[in-house]
């Protein structure tokens, strides 16, 4: 369901898995996780016939030969698991150069394994510096292919900078194996993940991002070719030694710039350990379990055409924003918590969604939101929804601590700012009514939330669809199946028959209502 549904106890069964046919609402054609499943694959298969050829020519052992295809295995399920958040239908020349990239990546590390072998034979040494620097000149031609081709991505950059960020850390790794470096240059491959250790601890420092930096760029990009030009066997110990200690300089005055940046701009937005971990929470909750994250993308892929505006009110870590945009839909994220809005400008909003720092309600004004720093995606600015379902089984142990004023605006205000759109989802925890009190015209399809607990709302929901247009139909989800619980659609008395009937303590429901209308 819309909210963290770890805090509801579900109580019945959905009945059918599938779509009907007379919606009249058609899937948008995603091929990207089969075209990256393709480029896994035969990337995988050039990587086992390289660990091949080295183990007959007696470089690779039993154990070593098998570090490379081990390796990439495990870089291949990563990308798989993160590949919902790639917007884009296609996956692209790009990426597909990124995991190549990952291929050569592992192909290092049965160096690193074989580290006696290649510190004793130039053409092996020569070898690596080869598959080094074959990686170093694809990552100098993703970015512009990605963004000459329009896919550029969060889901692509991060892709990149995390092999790039490996690359390093195993050449560094393979430098000092062959000792052709001391221990120290070690510290050239784990300061990027210290880096991030380091504000993943610190809620300041992870308060806000990176501006793009050409410095940081530069740095970066000198360091790998550094590391690649100390494998060559043609540059001497002292060389080396020289070459990387003036990078790893370099690199740490650059760090050392960043956290000092950090911090200041952390000072005024800094949050606590227990929103930062209430965030981390929801961000496992949303994000952890990649099998729901593709029935989401499924279900949506029925819901939206490519090219439909839709709403997303109530947009909280953006994992449904997200899976809209990847069936093509264009997104307005609508999202008022300061915590969840700056995580969306951070790491959601791109070419394809919008995000708007406002609640929505029956009217514009001023509102008071009710924050759980430790449960934040119930958050709310319903003092009467606090009242009621915060003393319900599944919240009893949720404390709204903290209030925060925001700006609100409605439904009409919405679509006179970006148009109608196709769909909209409501999640606001209390004011689903409110919202659709200030809209003016029937919408295609509208969700809402409906929790037993606070059924009434459910209930003046349908109330108000039917006084905009008497052609809806309903139809439900329960809590996070994202398939209908029936092959029907109902009418609004139906409907209202089924809220009635909720189980006091059972799952809260999510309510899809469309128009028949053509």
């Amino acid at each position: 369901m819309f909210h963290e549904s770890v805090f509801l106890v579900s109580s019945a069964d959905a009945v059918s898995m599938s779509m009907p046919t007379q919606t009249g609402l058609s899937a948008a054609p995603i091929r990207s996780t089969a075209e990256a499943g393709i480029v896994i694959v035969l990337t995988a298969a050039l990587l086992g016939l390289a660990t091949l050829g080295l183990a007959l020519a007696g470089v690779a052992g039993p154990v070593s030969a098998l570090v490379a295809p081990l390796g990439f295995a495990v870089l291949a399920a990563g990308v798989m698991i993160a590949l919902p958040a790639h917007p884009h239908p296609r996956f692209g020349l790009a990426n597909t150069l990124t995991t190549i990239r990952a291929g050569l990546a592992a192909l290092l590390g049965t160096l690193i394994v074989e580290a006696d072998i290649v510190a004793q034979s130039s053409a092996l040494a020569w070898l690596a510096t080869g598959v080094a620097g074959l990686a170093l000149a694809l990552d100098a031609l993703d970015g512009p292919i990605a963004r000459r081709a329009g896919q550029t991505s969060r889901f692509g950059a991060r892709f990149d900078m995390e092999i790039d960020a490996l690359l390093i850390a195993l050449l560094a790794g393979l430098l000092v194996a062959i000792d052709k470096l001391g221990t120290w240059a070690l510290a050239l491959g784990v300061m990027r993940y210290g880096f991030a250790l380091v504000r993943l601890a610190w809620p300041r420092l992870a308060a806000t991002d990176l501006a793009p930096s050409q410095r940081r760029r530069i740095v970066c990009g000198v360091q790998g070719i550094v590391l690649v030009a100390c494998l060559a066997p043609v540059v001497p110990r002292p060389w080396a030694a020289g070459l990387a200690g003036a990078a790893l300089l370099a690199l740490t005055g650059s760090f050392t710039a960043d956290l000092i940046r950090l911090w200041r701009q952390g000072a005024s937005r800094g949050k606590s350990y227990s929103a930062q971990l209430g965030l981390w929470r929801s961000l496992v909750v949303y994000y952890g379990q990649p099998w729901r994250t593709i029935a989401l993308r499924r279900f949506h892929d029925r819901l939206i055409r490519p090219g439909d505006r839709v709403f997303d009110i109530g947009a909280h870590v953006g994992h449904r924003s997200r899976a809209m945009a990847r069936a093509g839909a264009r997104v307005i994220a609508v999202e008022p918590q300061p915590l969840f809005a700056d995580f969306l400008s951070r790491r959601v909003v791109d070419d394809h969604i919008t995000l708007e720092r406002v609640a929505v309600g029956a009217t514009c004004t001023t509102v008071t939101l009710q924050i759980s720093a430790r449960h934040p995606t119930v958050s709310t600015a319903s003092r009467a929804w606090v009242n009621t379902v915060g003393q319900s089984p599944g919240f009893r142990h949720v404390r709204w601590a903290s209030q925060v004023d925001v700006a609100q605006t409605t439904l009409a205000a919405l679509i006179a700012r970006h148009g109608v759109p196709a769909f909209c989802k409501i999640d606001v925890e209390g004011l689903e009514a409110d919202i659709l009190a200030g809209l003016d015209q029937a919408l295609a399809l509208v969700a809402f939330e409906c929790l037993p607990a606070a059924r009434e709302i459910g209930l003046a929901c349908i109330d108000r669809l039917e006084a905009l247009a008497d052609d809806y139909r309903y139809n439900w989800v329960i809590g996070e199946q994202h398939r209908w619980a029936r092959r029907d659609w109902l009418g609004a008395t139906d409907m209202q028959r089924v809220i009635r009937a909720l189980p006091a303590a059972g799952c809260g429901i999510d309510i899809y209502a469309r128009r028949d209308a053509p």
